[in-house]
């Protein structure tokens, strides 16, 4: 159903465990159901695309969830908006808005409309970062930086907040776009659940002075990682060989 009105499974956080992350679970593990409209969009005019701002997966101190599941829950047309976007996800070294991404990290800011950022005159910061404008990085793949996910019912994106090495990524950077109402007035809905994954310490934290958080939680941050970019390599590879490709 393209319209689910907001229906999903209840063992979905087991059953994403079992079978993405290894039976892997922990009980800080977050599931969040989320809706937004056209309607609320409307009220704000802080920005013309990001409503809400950006933000990567740490923010409000979750500074051990390091992967977020998203699943839609119902189709929101291209022209609509509601895709999720990440703006600077394609980004390369040297880029300004990935400098400027990183140096709201390295002050601990996780969210573009944090009230520290005035404080620590991280203004033009969050600007260059909210400005980062792109459509899907397929239709301009030399210049456009931008990831951009329409929702469809029974999506699931899955993306890491924390790179190889436990660090978080600026790259992760991310907002919901805004939702535009359809070409009859029709109030536009997106319905999403998600599930914020964080690593399970089991109580044990690194009590070696020369030991980072970062260090502590690479292993285990790469081996998810590395995981699952192998299975969906060989998924894509069954795929190809299904549909007669090479």
């Amino acid at each position: 159903d393209n319209q689910a009105n907001g229906c999903f499974h209840l063992l979905f956080p087991e059953t994403v465990s079992d079978q993405l992350f290894q039976g892997q679970e922990s009980e800080l593990d977050g599931l969040l159901f989320n809706t937004a409209s056209s309607r609320e969009h409307s009220a704000f005019h802080s920005h013309p695309y990001y409503p809400d701002g950006l933000h990567v997966d740490t923010n409000n101190q979750c500074l051990f969830r390091h992967v977020t599941c998203l699943l839609y829950l119902n189709d929101v047309p291209e022209e609509n908006g509601g895709a999720t976007v990440f703006p600077i996800a394609r980004a390369l070294t040297g880029d300004p808005a990935l400098a400027a991404a990183q140096r709201l990290l390295d002050h601990s800011i996780s969210h573009t409309r944090s009230r520290e950022i005035k404080a620590l005159g991280l203004e033009d910061e969050a600007k260059i970062l909210e400005d980062r404008i792109g459509t899907n990085f397929a239709e301009i793949p030399d210049t456009n930086t931008a990831i951009r996910i329409q929702p469809k019912a029974g999506r699931l994106l899955i993306f890491f907040s924390r790179d190889e090495n436990g660090k978080v990524d600026p790259r992760s950077w991310h907002a919901g776009e805004r939702l535009r109402p359809g070409t009859d007035g029709e109030v536009t809905e997106k319905r999403i659940l998600t599930l914020f994954k964080e690593v399970d310490y089991q109580g044990k934290l690194p009590l070696d002075a020369a030991s980072t958080f970062a260090d502590f939680l690479a292993p285990f941050v790469s081996g998810q990682r590395n995981w699952l970019q192998a299975k969906a390599r060989l998924q894509k590879a069954l795929l190809n060989q299904l549909q007669g490709k090479d």
